[in-house]
This record gives C-alpha cells, sequence and structure tokens, in this order.
C-alpha cells in the first residue's frame, strides 16, 4: 500500500480514485522512465503490483520494512532496507502483507525502455527474481529521487542518463535477452529489418524506427546490425534502395526522377551521383546497357 495525502491505495501507476502523490514524474518536466515516490504503511494482505502486461520496481529508499509474499500459496518474507529493489510482473501477481513502513519509488519500465538497455523484452521471470539489494542502486536511486523533489529542472538528457544507468545496472544482473548475448542479431530479427526496410524504401526511415523493429535499444543496435549484416544500418538502406532503383531501372516502365523518388532519394541528382558511386554509370546508361541485355531473346 502506499499513503497518498493521508489515505492509502494499492502500489499503482493507475491514478485514477487517488490524491496527489508524494511525488510523480509525471508532474514535472522529469523525461526519465516513469516513477512516482510513495510511502508504504503497514497492512493486511493486499494484492500489488502493476496490471496485466506491466513491469515495475519497487526501490526503498529510506526506512526499514518487513515484506511477507505469497507466491503459489508459499508465504516467503525478506526485509528491505535502503538500496533494496524488488521486482514485479503484472502476469504474477502477488500478495503481500507489511510490516514498517519505508519511502520507496515505484518504477514503471514500459517496453520502449527495456528496448532503451539492449533487451527485448523484460527478462524470464522478471517477477521471480530475489530482491537486489546493492549500494550503487541505492546511490542511483537517490540521485533520482532528488532530481524529481527538486522538480526536474536539469533537463531531458539527465533524466534520460539516469534512468539508463539505474535500469542497466539493475537489470544487469537479469538474463539479457539472446541478441544482446551473441552479440548480433537473431535470424528472426534480420528477417523482420530486411522486409521492414524493403516494404517502405520510400520513406524517411531512422535507427530509432530500425531498433524498435528489431526489438533491442537504440544504443546497441548498431553494433549489433554492423555484426549481423557487415554494414551499417546507413549503408544496408542506401544499397537496398539503390538495388531497387536499378531494377526499375533495367524495366523500364519509369523515367529516373520517379524511380529517385520511389526509392528514397529527395532529387534525382542525388540519386543519380549515389548510383554512379555504386555501379560506375549514370542511371540512363545503366538502363540503355540493361535494358537491351534483358530483351534479348
Amino acid at each position: 500500500m502506499q499513503q497518498v495525502a493521508g489515505r492509502t491505495r494499492p502500489l499503482s501507476f493507475d491514478a485514477g480514485g487517488s490524491g496527489t502523490l508524494l511525488r510523480g514524474g509525471a508532474e514535472t518536466p522529469w523525461a526519465g522512465v516513469p516513477i512516482e515516490l510513495h510511502r508504504t504503511v503497514p497492512g493486511e494482505t493486499q494484492d500489488t503490483g502493476p496490471v496485466s502486461g506491466q513491469y515495475a520496481m519497487v526501490a526503498f529508499l529510506a526506512g526499514t520494512v518487513e515484506i511477507t509474499a505469497n507466491r503459489g500459496g508459499r508465504d516467503v518474507t525478506h526485509r528491505s532496507r535502503p538500496g533494496s529493489v524488488s521486482f514485479l510482473s503484472g502476469d504474477e501477481p502477488v500478495s503481500s502483507r507489511v510490516t514498517g513502513s519505508a519511502d520507496v519509488a515505484a518504477i514503471l519500465v514500459t517496453p520502449e525502455w527495456f528496448h532503451r538497455i539492449g533487451l527485448e523484452r523484460a527478462p524470464a521471470g522478471f517477477g521471480r527474481t530475489p530482491p537486489l539489494a546493492d549500494d550503487n542502486a541505492r546511490a542511483l536511486m537517490s540521485a533520482m529521487r532528488c532530481e524529481l523533489l527538486d522538480g526536474a529542472g536539469r533537463g531531458r538528457l539527465y533524466a534520460e542518463s539516469l534512468s539508463l544507468a539505474f535500469l542497466s545496472y539493475v537489470l544487469g544482473s537479469m538474463s539479457l535477452s539472446p541478441a544482446r548475448e551473441r552479440g548480433a542479431l537473431s535470424d528472426t530479427q534480420c528477417r523482420r529489418l530486411v522486409e521492414h526496410v524493403r516494404a517502405r524504401l520510400g520513406e524517411q526511415l531512422s535507427v530509432a524506427e530500425l531498433a524498435a523493429v528489431a526489438g533491442v535499444g537504440v544504443h546497441p543496435f548498431s553494433k549489433l546490425f554492423r555484426a549481423s549484416f557487415g554494414i551499417t544500418p546507413y549503408r544496408y538502406v542506401l544499397h537496398q534502395r539503390l538495388e531497387e532503383g536499378a531494377r526499375r531501372l533495367v524495366l523500364g516502365r519509369e523515367d529516373v526522377a520517379e524511380i529517385a523518388l520511389a526509392v528514397g532519394f529527395s532529387s534525382q541528382s542525388h540519386f543519380a551521383a549515389a548510383f554512379r558511386k555504386r555501379f560506375g554509370q549514370t542511371p540512363r546508361h545503366y538502363a540503355a546497357a540493361h535494358g537491351r541485355r534483358s530483351r534479348r531473346p
């Protein structure tokens, strides 16, 4: 349970029916991971945690509490002190009984933030992971708490950096995704990327978009992509555009300007320069030479 405005309610990111929180990231310019500051209160057994499909962590900042959680009909008791981090999954609800009071930070780890630290999804068994007690985690969480209480005035970059450092450190003790362990993308991820690029050659693709398609964070994506394809994402997309442009030139159904725009170039001149560098010929010369060959019996 959490205490807000003299009332108590389940520890949750659902603001419906609640008063003002001790402090919530949404009330400030905070641009980091979704976070709320609460105070736990002693209570009878309650169902706590995020809703189905969501994942959260509870970091203890001050005070000491004893928590008895019922998992699968069995009671498990542990003592949480400042620096302790507990893991909650909405797909594995926990009934718990709290003895004592503590200031805590509830952190909702959305798919976006898993991706940003290089994970496709939450590590297996997230909600069954034993609590972590670590001074470094406490220091990072304390810095996030101070920034929230100060109104998050240091800006987006600071909030994002704190969030990424905390999540990377805490989740680093858990199982990582297969792609992260191998240092390369899986066959399924590569296939998704190839299909996505082919279907959107005429659009302005971004690294963030491609990373999301692969289901990994933006930071490790370029390295994983290069390990899998042998070239950078930019070079891969450029080559695919030029290959498609060459194919259309041979067909002879469109003029050069139409093809340039269809495969994602901003102008005919840009397409022509890149094409000549790739194939050693101008688009018109390439079309003339290869078009005639393709029509030979």
